[in-house]
């Protein structure tokens, strides 16, 4: 499970000009853990320093989307003389849409087999097998020794995960790599659990109060600055004077900037507890310029919000699948560009008897939005004017209904090195003109039973993701030529309809798994002119081995009577093809029928009214080859294998 998580949530990061620095891994949808020095390298400051001003780049290899980021507030942990520390939290200023939270974080066992994942700057996102060689003790910082099993990582790996090879936990970050006379490849990396405990960047687990950890490290890095006049000692006397309440519910660390982390985000989920901690501050620097800073910014972040955090983190979430870099949708751009307006409208003051600007503005994207984001986004205004107890804006009370059919496409791939288990990812494509989603997909090869059931979980996330509008989804498999006679129309259903098979409920479509949207020349054309009825050839059935197929519109040199008839009409350039798992004389009949009077568009729905007809007789027996080129692999593939060390 790990391994296929892993590779989604490596990031690349990089600087301002594009180049790379390092790569990183998600944490969160909204934060990425890296190397002190590869932020440093980006922005060209000294990885020892201070947490560093500016923004760099974050790549997600695996969504293609480039976002900006910058070091969040108290998630700096520099670079030490004694080889420690050496970690970044950058925080995103758009939320990474459809990235999964990082596998677990455990402690490294010595002896323990491990592997990497980074960025390799010669053949991109690669894997390493290693071994830890020894362990520091629990808390510690201090790096960990690695050996690999071939060859050390190259430059750009610095910040990958190191996954322990049995439990699928994240438990190291990678530092540096070398050669050593004795051992060959060796590394060193950072125990990120122990690290992240220095960095608390994690709010409790079910806590819905108090601060995120963005606002609690902006205020601890104030409060830091207000205490310097006070001298040494200055953080436990200033935990001695806010109320025993506090004091006595708060997490304690040796580390003082993390100490005030944990005062600060322990004041903020108690009633006034931060108007307290102002209380006690002002009693040990009265009048200074860094408590009336301090008083500012608490002012500002104990004002009553609009949203509630977990709100506003949907609505990013959404507002980044929603953008439109490529200005095609008009009134929708980048992430940046729409998660910066929600967040100025958020503050803007709302007129009387109106509804509040940022509700208005959530409504008008959704309008402009595709189908799959357009639905959620309504619902998200219609939630939040409830809460609010006010009238959903104009336009926004309920999602459209949209036309066309939705294509949630499931791509197959083989794994050579093991046979019988497969790749599998899955997508949803909206209308001809919205960009695919990723609805994520295997983690690593799996057996058919296993795709089985991702089939299954991801049918139900696509209906939801429609607003349970299942009847404009249309299931296709893209699958390797031997796969093209896998019953996939006979595989169950999601829970919603227990029993039913999904060729019963959606029309379903296989297509030829292709690394090349044109790999066959003439193909888009083919595909254009098989849409006008009257320009299409005859249809022709080829037999062989016990097998018929009809090919729809064949072209090119055909054997009628091939050993292998589908692969004689692949090989001939045919598209589209029908047959009969059973080769049942009736089902062939009716099949070649249907064909002769149905458009192309059409014919997936029609062969799903087909196997309604009669449940026992063909229901789940017609198969469709149906090579539509609009939902052909964009290029770059969303996901491609790793290269193994």
């Amino acid at each position: 499970m790990a391994d296929e998580q892993s590779r989604v949530q490596t990031v690349v990061i990089k600087g301002s000009t594009g180049r790379v620095t390092g790569s990183g891994f998600m944490l969160t949808p909204n934060l990425v853990l890296t190397c002190a020095h590869v932020v440093a390298d980006a922005l060209g400051t000294a990885p020892s320093g201070d947490r560093p001003r500016g923004e760099v780049q974050v790549r997600l290899p695996a969504l293609l989307t480039d976002l900006r980021a910058e070091v969040m507030a108290g998630g700096w942990l520099p670079l030490g003389d004694d080889r420690q520390g050496d970690l970044a939290v950058l925080s995103l200023l758009a939320p990474a849409a459809q990235s999964v939270p990082a596998p677990r974080m455990d402690r490294p066992r010595a002896g323990a087999a491990v592997h990497l994942y980074g960025y390799d700057q010669q053949v991109g996102l690669r894997r390493w097998n290693g071994v830890v060689r020894h362990t520091p003790a629990a808390g510690s910082v201090a790096w960990t020794r690695l050996e690999f099993t071939h060859r050390e990582p190259r430059p750009g790996v610095s910040g990958g995960p190191v996954i322990d090879s049995d439990t699928g936990a994240v438990v190291g970050m990678l530092l540096a790599a070398g050669r050593d006379d004795d051992a060959g490849a060796v590394g060193w990396m950072l125990p990120v659990r122990d690290a992240l405990d220095h960095v608390p960047v994690r709010r409790p687990r079910g806590d819905r109060r108090g601060l995120t950890a963005r606002e609690a490290g902006v205020l601890a890095e104030s409060l830091t600055e207000a205490l310097v006049p006070a001298g040494p000692g200055a953080v436990d006397l200033l935990v001695r004077l806010v109320p025993p309440a506090i004091a006595g519910a708060m997490p304690r660390s040796p580390v003082p900037r993390v100490q005030l982390m944990m005062l600060v985000m322990t004041c903020a989920r108690h009633a006034n507890g931060l108007r307290a901690l102002t209380a006690a501050l002002e009693t040990l620097v009265p009048g200074s310029v860094e408590l009336e800073s301090f008083t500012t910014l608490v002012d500002k972040l104990t004002a009553q919000p609009l949203l509630l955090p977990a709100e506003r983190l949907a609505l990013h979430e959404l507002l980044a699948r929603a953008a439109d870099p490529t200005r095609e949708r008009p009134g929708l751009g980048d992430v940046a560009a729409l998660v910066d307006r929600a967040v100025e409208l958020e503050d803007a003051p709302v007129t009387e008897g109106e509804p509040p600007p940022l509700l208005t503005f959530v409504s008008g994207v959704a309008e402009r939005a595709a189908p799959t984001t357009h639905s959620p986004l309504l619902l998200w205004v219609r939630d939040v004017a409830r809460r609010l107890g006010i009238d959903v804006p104009r336009g926004g009370a309920e999602p459209k209904r949209h036309s066309g059919p939705v294509v949630l496409k499931f791509t197959l791939t083989e794994a050579g090195w093991e046979p019988g288990r497969y790749e599998a990812f899955a997508r949803l494509l909206p209308d001809p003109d919205g960009d695919p989603v990723p609805l994520g997909g295997s983690d690593g090869p799996i057996p058919l039973t296993a795709v089985r059931d991702l089939v299954q979980d991801t049918l139900q996330d696509a209906t939801r993701r429609l607003g349970g509008d299942r009847d404009r989804l249309r299931v296709e498999f893209e699958l390797p030529r031997r796969l093209l006679e896998l019953d996939v129309e006979s595989w169950p259903a999601d829970g919603a309809a227990e029993g039913r098979s999904i060729g019963m409920l959606h029309p379903v479509t296989v297509r030829v798994g292709r690394k090349s949207g044109d790999a066959e020349p003439g193909w888009r054309e083919r595909w254009r002119r098989l849409g006008t009825q009257r320009d299409r050839s005859p249809s022709t059935w080829l037999e062989g081995s016990g097998r018929r197929v009809l090919c729809v519109d064949p072209s090119g040199e055909m054997e009628p009577s091939a050993p292998r008839p589908l692969d004689a009409a692949l090989a001939a350039g045919v598209t589209v093809a029908l047959w009969s798992r059973t080769g049942d004389a009736e089902i062939e009949a009716r099949i070649e029928e249907l064909v002769a009077h149905t458009d192309l568009a059409a014919l997936p729905e029609a062969v799903l009214a087909l196997r309604r007809e009669s449940v026992a007789a063909w229901a789940d027996n017609i198969v469709l080859l149906y090579d539509d080129p609009r939902s052909s692999a964009p290029e770059p593939p969303l996901l491609d294998p790793f290269p193994a060390s």
